[in-house]
């Protein structure tokens, strides 16, 4: 059986060349990388935060009008509480992977899995900066989100009755979409604030990091693993989205976190449905690896992560030159 990136970090010094190791610490990092577009550029620093936490938001609404769409109408309280509670959100369809992918990935994405919709934006996406999401995305994203709902429901109302309910619903679109934008904003304005002060008096601790999980604080919770980690908001909730924890463990280990902080904190993501099996194979692997061996591919990810972010600022300096 072939053997994990992180099994193979953990055996590094036993390479036999330069180049082997290099290979090593390449597929390790891997898991670290996220799209071009989040590398060197101010207004990308937040994007992922602001997108996940904006659709979160913007479900939480759509659902609400749903509901009260349905009473309105008549419906079964059976289809309120399906619309309400136990449709899943299409949401995790996307943001686990978003980070991987460029802001026109993602819209492309979402229009290919939306209904036909004329919807006019600026598709340089100029409109979007640090805590806004461009307008295209943000409409997409409530599209996205309507005709999911609408083939779901259509299972339990009928398609003639779902297509009257969409088109209620897309009198709200405006609202939702902005309302659900004033809350990410809020919350993550909130939240870099709180743990920006507590940096400033030296309160951010391992313990903290396992209480601010499992008291689900996820917003606060990315902003102190992004000091403790050194990283950049991307490149974090690309670790947190790993299943296997291994990229977790080697930042982890690279920052000294004690391994009962660790245990915890894996133990706080146990609603993804990771084993105790996993649990147990992770624990053992983070026991095992060197400190030295996480340090060496922290640094790597670090060089890679400089020499894109320097061809990302060449390559819009010759867009300036010949634009």
């Amino acid at each position: 059986m072939s053997k994990s990136p992180l099994e193979r970090l953990i055996e590094i010094d036993t390479a036999v060349s330069s180049e082997d190791r290099r290979d090593v610490l390449r597929d390790v990092t891997d898991t670290f990388m996220v799209a071009p577009d989040r590398y060197g550029r101010r207004d990308m620093s937040l994007f992922d935060l602001l997108l996940s936490r904006t659709a979160s938001a913007m479900d939480e609404r759509l659902r609400r009008v749903l509901a009260l769409a349905l009473v309105r109408s008549g419906a079964r309280d059976e289809v309120v509480r399906f619309a309400l509670t136990e449709t899943p959100s299409p949401n995790g369809r996307f943001l686990r992977r978003s980070v991987m992918q460029t802001r026109q990935d993602i819209l492309a994405f979402l229009q290919e899995e939306s209904d036909d919709a004329a919807i006019d934006g600026d598709h340089t996406f100029a409109d979007g900066n640090t805590l806004t999401l461009p307008a295209l995305i943000c409409h997409w994203l409530f599209q996205y989100q309507s005709t999911f709902y609408r083939k779901a429901l259509s299972l339990k109302i009928g398609p003639d009755r779902s297509e009257t309910l969409a088109r209620a619903i897309e009198r709200c679109r405006d609202k939702i979409v902005e309302d659900a934008l004033v809350v990410a904003r809020e919350e993550i304005v909130v939240a870099r604030r709180t743990v920006k002060d507590w940096g400033r008096r030296q309160a951010i601790t391992e313990d903290i990091l396992a209480e601010l999980l499992e008291a689900r604080a996820m917003t606060e919770f990315i902003f102190a693993l992004v000091g403790v980690f050194e990283f950049d908001t991307a490149t974090t909730i690309r670790v947190l989205n790993d299943t296997s924890f291994e990229s977790l463990a080697i930042a982890a280990k690279a920052s000294d976190i004690r391994r009962s902080v660790f245990a915890k904190t894996i133990l706080g993501f146990r609603q993804r449905k990771t084993d105790k099996t996993q649990t147990d194979r992770i624990l053992s692997l983070y026991d095992k690896l060197p400190n030295e061996a996480a340090e060496r591919a922290m640094r790597f990810w670090r060089v890679r992560v400089m020499e894109l972010s320097a061809a990302d600022t060449n390559e819009q300096m010759a867009h300036a030159a010949t634009g």
